[in-house]
C-alpha cells in the first residue's frame, strides 16, 4: 500500500459555520418565544415584543459565543507530511507572522459531504477540537487533502471507542 502524498491545505476561520450555529440558536429562541407568547396569549403587547427582541439578541450573542468555542477560527492550515498531521494556529492578536504548529496525535473524519468535511482533531498535548475544511478555501490542494484524509485519518466508526 502506498502512503498518501504530503499536502498543506489552507483553512479559514469557519465563519459560515459559526453564523449557521448562531442562527440555529436564534431560531430555537424564536420558536420558544412564539410558543410562550401563544400559550399565554401575550401577543401583541409592546412590552412583550420588546422583551422578545431582547431575547433574540441574547440568543444571537450566546449562539456566537458557543459557535466560537465549538469551532475556533484560529486555524491557518492543516498539513500531512507523510507521517504525521499538523495544524497551524494563528496567534490571537495576529502578532506572529508564522502560524504556530500544533502536532496532532489523531484526526477523525466526522462528516464528509464531498466539498466540505468536519474533522475531529486530537492534539498530542491532549484534548480535542473540531475543524472544518471546504474545497472553496483549500483550492488546488483539495484532492491531495482528501486522499490523505481517506488514507491516514481514523474512520469515525472506530473513533467512537474513546480518546487516543
Amino acid at each position: 500500500m502506498r502512503a498518501a502524498p504530503s499536502v498543506r491545505a489552507s483553512l479559514d476561520g469557519a465563519r459560515p459555520e459559526q453564523v449557521g450555529i448562531a442562527l440555529l440558536h436564534v431560531l430555537s429562541a424564536a420558536a420558544l418565544a412564539a410558543w410562550v407568547g401563544g400559550h399565554f396569549e401575550l401577543w401583541p403587547q409592546p412590552a412583550v415584543v420588546a422583551v422578545g427582541g431582547l431575547w433574540l439578541v441574547a440568543a444571537w450573542a450566546l449562539g456566537r459565543r458557543l459557535a466560537r468555542s465549538a469551532l475556533p477560527g484560529d486555524a491557518a492550515y492543516l498539513q500531512w507530511d507523510g507521517q504525521a498531521w499538523t495544524l497551524g494556529l494563528r496567534s490571537p492578536a495576529g502578532l506572529a507572522a508564522q502560524p504556530t504548529p500544533l502536532a496532532l496525535a489523531r484526526l477523525v473524519v466526522a462528516l464528509d459531504l464531498g466539498h466540505w468535511v468536519l474533522l475531529r482533531l486530537y492534539p498530542v498535548a491532549g484534548g480535542q477540537r473540531w475543524q472544518v475544511a471546504r474545497a472553496s478555501r483549500v483550492g488546488a490542494d483539495w484532492h491531495g487533502l482528501r486522499v490523505a484524509l481517506v488514507a491516514q485519518a481514523v474512520p469515525a466508526a472506530t473513533a467512537v471507542s474513546g480518546p487516543p
